[in-house]
């Protein structure tokens, strides 16, 4: 086979002098041929090794498959069609792939020097990291909220250099760092006003109440009120104020018979509910940024899915602090939402709250409340640049032993 193809390759490239004008442009001709599908080969060979840097595993191995099917080399030096035809469409498509790779690397170039900074130079002032931050041409710096424990207990009083930081499995240098008691915080109440949550929706219009009544800062902090069952409704937008969060508390219930009996479906909708106040609202904040779910957890008719929620979340850079608060009764112990609500938080960096007869709501919220002022505030800039956006894991732990970590396990690098 290697003969065989040396001696097609010499006999292409090198052919021997023949009289007639006919054979001498169709050797030409060949010969330009060739050289386009070499080209084409060294292309789709860069977008294989695209898909593999972007982590397409799946597209990887199956057009990677495809082509090792037909040796490249082989194909390559064959002129008959019937030899390159099985082949040709895959190397096409990733040649396609490795120029549009290109040309958004280039079309993105004038946008990365507009943007001299790309860090939030006042968030940094409140951080108290100024002094430790150089800023370049497209640097972006990644915020890391996390509160540490000790045997359930928080510790307040860990510096920098307890930290340790890891991205993708590499040492960060962490930049800034503050202890979060002072820095303006954005708070979404997400409360499921479904038929299943009518016996505790008292309750917890009561303690919400309290909650915003206690932590609040009318000259920071901003609070927005959102209530979700067949479809998701903005029952708030951003406010300071206590009294329109008190006005529009009060309008939040489960919907009467008269609205049942016109519906033509029943819902759930808390993974919408969750997406929709990611992107339409914390999405454009700044700050600190938090979502605190009032539900039993179970879903009914959204039309995005869990992970498209979680992953809504984690690119808005908000935690979703998860509270179970169900009447047991509703559903004779069939339904249980547990599990939802501990990944919504688990993956968000927030936490997971159950109300129950040993522990009220008024209790939940006073947790979040500390753990709200108990945070920890770490700024990094990547060691590798953002040539496309994808999530990235993060590993933060602390040096010392005997504490637990709670943050956010990934984020969304945007290119």
């Amino acid at each position: 086979f290697a003969g065989l193809t040396a001696t097609r390759v010499i006999a292409f490239w090198f052919p021997r002098e023949r009289a007639g004008v006919l054979e001498e442009v169709t050797v030409r001709g060949r010969r330009m041929e060739r050289i386009c599908i070499y080209s084409t080969t060294l292309l789709s060979v860069a977008g294989l090794i695209l898909l593999w840097r972007r982590r397409m595993r799946a597209q990887f191995l199956c057009l990677g498959g495809w082509l090792a099917l037909f040796p490249l080399i082989y194909y390559a030096v064959q002129y008959e069609d019937r030899y390159r035809s099985p082949i040709m469409w895959v190397t096409l498509l990733l040649a396609g792939l490795a120029l549009a790779a290109l040309w958004e690397r280039l079309a993105a170039r004038p946008a990365a020097a507009s943007d001299r900074t790309g860090v939030s130079r006042r968030n940094l002032l409140l951080a108290g990291g100024w002094q430790d931050v150089i800023f370049t041409t497209g640097v972006k710096v990644v915020n890391v909220l996390a509160n540490v424990t000790r045997k359930g207990e928080l510790v307040r009083e860990l510096t920098k250099e307890d930290f340790v930081l890891l991205e993708n499995g590499r040492p960060q240098v962490i930049r800034y760092f503050s202890r979060e008691t002072d820095l303006p915080l954005t708070l979404g109440l997400l409360v499921d006003t479904s038929l299943s949550q009518g016996r505790v929706m008292e309750a917890e219009r009561a303690a919400s109440f309290r909650f915003f009544d206690q932590v609040l800062r009318e000259s920071k902090d901003k609070v927005f009120v959102m209530q979700f069952e067949t479809g998701v409704f903005l029952a708030q937008k951003l406010t300071s104020s206590r009294k329109q969060l008190d006005e529009a508390l009060s309008h939040v219930d489960t919907p009467s018979r008269r609205e049942l009996q016109m519906q033509s479906w029943s819902g759930t909708r808390l993974y919408d509910a969750v997406v929709k106040a990611s992107r339409e609202i914390m999405a454009g904040q700044k700050d600190r940024k938090a979502l605190i779910l009032l539900t039993d957890g179970v879903d009914v008719g959204s039309d995005a899915t869990l992970a498209q929620a979680i992953d809504a979340a984690l690119r808005a850079d908000t935690l979703v602090y998860a509270i179970l608060f169900s009447d047991t009764g509703f559903f004779n112990g069939g339904a249980d939402g547990r599990g939802v609500l501990e990944r919504l938080a688990r993956e968000t960096g927030g936490d997971f709250f159950e109300v129950t007869k040993k522990k009220s709501i008024d209790q939940v919220y006073e947790q979040i409340q500390a753990e709200l002022r108990s945070q920890y505030s770490l700024g990094y800039v990547s060691d590798v640049p953002v040539e496309y956006s994808e999530f990235r894991k993060i590993r933060l732990t602390t040096r010392q032993k005997g504490l637990a970590v709670r943050a956010r396990d990934r984020y969304w690098a945007q290119r």
